[in-house]
């Protein structure tokens, strides 16, 4: 293992952490599955009615878990354990930079035995390391995705709510717009505002460190 695969290694967790934030969506709720897709060939349903003209609303989801009670709830719980976590592994990195250097230094006076038994032993500590920060990295990820998911059943009614007050039948991520010219169609902070309310904030169960 290299010093850069190490450094690689310890980071993942903190790697996760800057990117809560700039991967977060709004599932689905589980209570309301998407309909299935019509299989080819299958007739098409037929049109009841003209189609109504959009009336259109804008959410920006990044701004709401940065700016909501519940998503800087998230934020920092996740930042708080990836720190620990590389408090945790810095060490156990650092002895295995220094184990390998050592070994460097002595295998010109080494028998070819001893050398690949010290080399497999090594070997095995790094592979070691590297599936215990992988662990974390996963463990963490998980509990963030079921936050996310407790997150999105709350907003998603929400969501509905100020579409019918405004009398909306579609509402769009801000950063599908390309241009807008009218700010109030954005309801962003009507949405963290009742977000606030509903949810003001979040226990991820993060694994013990």
């Amino acid at each position: 293992m290299s010093r850069k695969q190490i450094l690689i290694a310890v980071a993942a967790l903190l790697l996760v952490a800057a990117g809560v934030g700039a991967f977060f969506y709004f599932h689905e709720s589980d209570e309301n599955p998407a309909p299935e897709q019509e299989s080819a060939g299958a007739p098409a349903a037929e049109s009841k009615g003209p189609v109504p003209d959009p009336v259109m609303l804008v959410v920006n989801k990044a701004a709401i878990l940065q700016a909501s009670k519940a998503g800087q709830d998230i934020g920092r719980q996740v930042q708080a354990y990836a720190q620990a976590a590389r408090a945790q592994l810095d060490p156990q990195a650092k002895a295995l930079r220094a184990e390998e250097a050592s070994l460097r230094s002595q295998m010109g006076s080494l028998s070819a035995e001893e050398r690949q038994r010290r080399v497999s032993a090594l070997e095995a500590k790094e592979q070691a390391f590297q599936q215990k920060a992988a662990q974390k990295d996963a463990q963490v990820k998980d509990a963030v995705a079921q936050a996310q998911k407790q997150l999105s059943a709350k907003m998603g009614p929400i969501l509905k709510q100020i579409m019918d007050e405004r009398h909306a039948n579609l509402i769009v991520d801000k950063q599908a717009v390309i241009f807008g010219t009218d700010p109030s169609i954005d309801v962003s902070q009507e949405a963290v505002k009742r977000l606030d309310t509903a949810l003001p904030g979040m226990q991820v169960q993060l694994p013990r460190q």
